[in-house]
């Protein structure tokens, strides 16, 4: 799985880079620009975070020595497509994905070494973002402009940000309106805020927030069915990475858990549960936590008693 997950990334990130350097839209955008908005699909976030992280984890975890030194070449080609494909949503899923991996993993001579690099570049990096947060244009504070429209809706002069927030109010009144059931599949969402029209016929029955989506119709029952296969995955992922020190197996377990959790995020984010991507790499992790559960001990089954021809034997 490990092997499709790389070429899979690295294929979409060179499509991704030779789109965007090749494509351009026919208006330009409130800057003058003709570039594309994005250079493939919103989905690939996910694809170039889980490899982008695999390879991360393979080092952090010594799997392989040879192999792992060879994978970090990777990662230049999955930063490539991130860039190019322009997704804001992709670098919420690495940062909080490193994260996640700094408090699952326990202190090594690697973690204590961040842990001074980041101490020494908090400084810097606050100075630069403060520097920057009321910048408008220029690639210099990119990041910073980036950072500011997911956390200021009234910052993204796209609009989408605000719209967004619309979209949630008016998923979390349906869900007050219908708290138990929800509204049921096949139904559209209340909208308490009406939102701009747009060219899709079905956003109101696949909203952005398939999260809050889930809620508003599924209610309590339905989002709790529905994500228990989620919670369960994590759990005996995160069992079988404690009670193994199998360099491999305990990769394997972390990225299961990563899997899950980027899989959330994007669906938090956009669209998440209405992708192919995702069904893939979710799926994928969770197969991969259960694998898992036996031979770590995860899962621990009990000895089955003898029966009595076998004991007379």
């Amino acid at each position: 799985m490990l092997k499709v997950l790389l070429v899979a990334a690295c294929y979409r990130a060179l499509f991704a880079t030779f789109v965007i350097h090749t494509f351009f839209s026919p208006t330009p955008d409130e800057t003058g620009s003709v570039k594309l908005a994005y250079a493939t699909s919103h989905a690939d976030s996910m694809l170039f975070a889980d490899a982008f992280l695999a390879v991360i984890v393979l080092f952090i975890e010594r799997v392989a020595n040879k192999i792992r030194w060879r994978l970090v070449a990777l990662l230049p080609i999955f930063m490539l497509g991130m860039v190019s494909n322009n997704r804001r949503l992709v670098w919420v899923h690495v940062i909080i994905s490193l994260a996640f991996v700094y408090v699952m993993t326990a202190a090594s001579p690697l973690k204590r070494r961040i842990q001074r690099l980041v101490m020494l570049a908090s400084p810097l990096a606050a100075f630069y973002v403060i520097a920057g947060w009321g910048s408008q244009y220029g690639g210099f504070f990119k990041p910073v402009r980036t950072l500011r429209t997911i956390v200021d809706a009234k910052a993204d002069t796209t609009g989408s940000t605000l719209w967004r927030e619309f979209e949630n109010f008016d998923l979390v009144e349906t869900l007050r309106q219908n708290p138990i059931f929800g509204t049921g599949y096949g139904h559209p969402y209340i909208e308490a805020i009406k939102l701009p029209e747009i060219p899709y016929d079905l956003e109101r029955y696949c909203p952005h927030n398939s999260i809050l989506g889930l809620w508003a119709f599924g209610g309590v029952v339905g989002f709790a069915g529905l994500t228990m296969l989620w919670v369960v995955g994590i759990y005996f992922a995160s069992r079988a990475y404690r009670r193994t020190s199998e360099p491999a197996y305990r990769a394997a377990a972390l990225m299961s858990m990563i899997g899950v959790l980027v899989y959330v995020m994007h669906s938090w984010g956009d669209l998440g549960l209405g992708t192919w991507t995702g069904a893939f790499t979710a799926s994928a992790s969770l197969a991969t936590a259960a694998r898992l559960a036996l031979p770590t001990g995860a899962w621990a089954t009990r000895p089955v008693a003898p029966t009595a021809a076998q004991r007379t034997t």
